[in-house]
């Protein structure tokens, strides 16, 4: 025998396998193996073995009965040849369950057909074949349903038989009518009874069954499965008819709408009797107004009992048919649905005409402030926009056009709407504008102020009469047409000529050089300005006496060199 080494694993089975079975038939995986052994066993410790068994209820190995063998699996490979697993009738093969040595349980399905591959290890693989229990097959059943004549014999089948059977088969959902009966006169078939495996009722408007319907009672005698249901009519006396009496009230309420025919006054309903004479017909519905706040939808129908038995018919609607098989009072009332007014509300615009004016300075460069879908109800107070007149013009107050013209004082600083707007003709928005009123300021034009101031340098002269004044002013020449009317008369000192006079303004620009001869200067008119008279004197220039000399030859004689 050749010695391998055993590995102490738990076993784990080669994907390419086939099939085993149960009810200790183990296979012999080796020929020289003993008929029986335990792991207690020395002379099998550290081999491997396998039991193959099949539950002989269930199913048989072929060519190997229920028979069990073993063996160690060392000399084949470490594979186990599977049988052929027969099984038996009510059962299905579906696999193998195999178990490891380490208590580690598997299962392989029925498409292993020949033979498993396991690792070699210390110890008993069990290898059983799995089943699992046929459904067992659907027995035949067959119901009888039995419709007998009725009781009293005041109802008999119109076949003439005694009794006429349908027959059912299995889960039979075929509709059957129900046999045709003759009733005497005077009785009338009211409903049937249905026993089976208990008893129901059908209405005796019932013309057609199924198998569902009768709740057949159920035997099995072993073979097959046989059901039974009996029908019989109930049949009861006829009640002598009645006369059938139909009327109709058609009604209006007067809070609501009348009657267009009638217009809004009496009557707001009218009866009409004795329907059933034409066919329960209401030949003619009226038409009808609503009042203000409601608009006619149509019609609705009371019983007696005040059922609604007819509703939402139309306002075009000329005529009703009523059930003619019993007595009733109908009540045919107009129907109105009520109109929600919609809620009114108020836009409000503050306008600046002429832009030039004035304008809003929160809202600049706009020229309208508008407030739009204030509810025409609220008592809420809005805050009026400001207003900046512009130069030249004063902001006076408001021109308020709505619901009427009025006026708002210059300081108002808020405004409700109540009562404010003008509500065009069928609209729900009412419009105010308000407009700032505005006035020129006509203002005095500020006069243009001009004053001269004649000045001289002491060092060069001075002016006569005035002592030793070198400054001399004169204010207010806006008062003398801007003229200055008198100048002084400049005394020169000695090496001095005076020359004239020099005319600066404010921004030390010469507007005017004037010669010695002037008295007086006229200034630009209307021009307001500060100016400067300076008198001009000339330093004069001290006489040089002059010698002159010049120098002659005679060119016959000589020449310079």
């Amino acid at each position: 025998m050749k010695k391998r080494r055993v590995l102490h694993q738990a076993c784990a089975f080669s994907v390419a396998v086939m099939l085993v079975g149960v009810n200790a038939v183990p296979v012999v995986a080796a020929d020289n193996a003993p008929a029986a052994y335990t792991n207690a066993d020395e002379t099998w410790k550290g081999k491997t073995w396998a039991i193959i068994t099949v539950d002989s209820e269930k199913g048989t190995f072929k060519d190997y009965g229920s028979q069990t063998t073993a063996g160690y699996l060392e000399e084949s490979d470490y594979t186990i040849t599977l049988p052929t697993v027969i099984p038996k009738e009510g059962y299905t093969w579906t696999g193998w369950e195999i178990t490891e040595p380490n208590g580690n349980v598997y299962n392989l399905s029925d498409e292993v057909k020949t033979s498993l591959g396991v690792t070699p290890c210390d110890g008993e693989v069990k290898v059983v074949a799995t089943f699992k229990k046929d459904a067992p097959a659907e027995k035949e059943t067959t119901t009888l349903v039995t419709f007998n004549n009725s009781f009293d014999g005041n109802a008999t089948l119109a076949s003439g038989n005694p009794a006429d059977q349908v027959t059912f088969g299995n889960k039979d959902s075929a509709v059957r009518d129900i046999p045709k009966y003759n009733v005497k006169d005077g009785y009338e078939i009211t409903g049937w009874t249905v026993t089976g495996s208990e008893t129901t009722t059908w209405s005796k408007d019932k013309t057609t069954f199924t198998l569902s319907d009768v709740n057949a009672a159920y035997s099995d005698n072993g073979e097959k499965v046989e059901g039974f249901a009996t029908v019989v009519p109930v049949v009861s006396k006829k009640e002598e008819s009645k006369k059938v009496v139909v009327n109709a009230t058609v009604k209006v309420d007067p809070n609501k709408g009348y009657f267009e025919v009638y217009g809004d006054k009496e009557p707001y309903e009218t009866t009409n009797e004795n329907l059933q004479d034409d066919g329960c017909k209401l030949g003619y519905l009226p038409k009808v107004v609503a009042k203000d706040g409601y608009t006619w939808t149509g019609w609705k129908v009371k019983d007696e009992g005040g059922n609604v038995v007819y509703s939402n018919i139309t306002t075009d609607t000329f005529e009703l048919m009523f059930d003619c098989t019993k007595s009733q009072n109908y009540t045919v009332e107009a129907t109105f649905e009520e109109n929600k007014a919609e809620e009114k509300t108020v836009e409000v615009y503050f306008n600046i005409i002429y832009s030039e004016k004035g304008s809003f300075p929160d809202y600049a460069p706009s020229t309208v402030v508008s407030f739009k879908g204030i509810a025409a109800d609220t008592d809420q107070q809005f805050e009026i926009p400001a207003v900046k007149a512009n130069d030249g013009y004063k902001f006076t107050g408001w021109k308020v056009e709505g619901a009427e013209t009025q006026n708002w004082d210059a300081d108002a600083k808020t405004f409700g709407v109540t009562g404010l707007a003008h509500f065009p003709e069928g609209s729900n928005v009412g419009y105010v504008t308000i407009t700032p009123e505005f006035e020129k300021v006509e203002e005095t034009p500020a006069v243009a102020v001009a004053n001269a101031t004649v000045v001289i340098d002491s060092n060069e002269g001075s002016f006569e009469g005035y002592g030793e004044a070198t400054q001399l002013d004169n204010k207010n020449l806006q008062e003398a047409e801007y003229n200055l009317g008198f100048l002084p008369t400049v005394v020169a000192k000695d090496g001095y000529t005076f020359k004239g006079w020099k005319v600066t303004n404010k921004a030390d620009e010469e507007i005017y050089n004037l010669d010695a001869n002037a008295t007086s200067i006229s200034f630009p008119y209307g021009v307001a300005d500060d100016y400067t008279v300076t008198a001009v004197l000339e330093k004069n220039e001290e006489e040089v006496a002059v010698a002159n000399a010049t120098v002659v030859i005679d060119s016959n004689e000589g020449s310079f060199e």
